[in-house]
């Protein structure tokens, strides 16, 4: 007999005898035998199907794109550049400063004695520094472009004096103020910077 005949004998009998009577798959505990291994089977499928699935999501995850961060100079989106026209809310009124850049590094200023700014009629300002009080005048494009210069020894000072510290920290005031180049104004303050934005500051009602 071939190997293959050999094969299916072996195969038939188990199901059913040559002579026709019932094979080993009759008898209960084969049974219980053959289904506990389709069981297994069916459920090794079932597992390795979800951890593939699994597997793609978390590639997936892992493959996003990090969220964009938001754009540098966004905060100055509020602010207009400024005209003649438009200053007219704020001109007359002390506006503390509530940000201070200079070559962009944050300079802390003193809460207990805010710095202020007043613009006046013709280009005129006046306000409160760490220590002292300055005026003086700056000069606006009236192209609306807010372009803005500020004339030779364009702020005075009084001459009082103070703490090292607070004495330091007005200097910067005044060097970074009259460095900038550009005015704009929002609804409730006005900001100043040079024209790479390294240098800001922004005074609110």
């Amino acid at each position: 007999m071939d190997p293959g005949s050999h094969k299916a004998l072996r195969i038939h009998g188990f199901f059913r005898t040559r002579t026709g009577r019932p094979g080993l798959a009759s008898l209960p505990w084969v049974r219980a035998v053959v289904s506990g291994v389709i069981t297994g089977v069916v459920t090794v499928s079932m597992m390795m199907t979800s951890g593939c699935a699994s597997s793609k999501e978390g590639v997936k995850e892992a493959d996003a794109p990090p969220k964009t961060a938001p754009k540098a100079g966004k905060e100055a989106s509020k602010y207009a550049p400024a005209t003649l026209e438009s200053l007219s809310p704020i001109r007359g009124v002390d506006l503390r400063l509530t940000k201070f850049q200079l070559a962009g590094k944050a300079v802390a200023m003193p809460s207990a004695t805010p710095t202020t700014l007043k613009l006046g009629d013709g280009g005129r300002i006046a306000g409160k520094a760490p220590v002292n009080r300055y005026f003086g005048a700056m000069q606006l494009a009236v192209d609306g472009s807010g372009r803005l210069t500020w004339p030779n020894a364009a702020l005075g000072m009084t001459r009082l004096a103070g703490p090292p510290e607070a004495m330091a920290l007005e200097s910067t005031f005044v060097r970074g103020l009259t460095s900038t180049t550009k005015l704009l104004v929002g609804e409730s303050g006005m900001r100043l910077e040079n024209p790479d934005a390294s240098t800001v500051l922004e005074f609110s009602r």
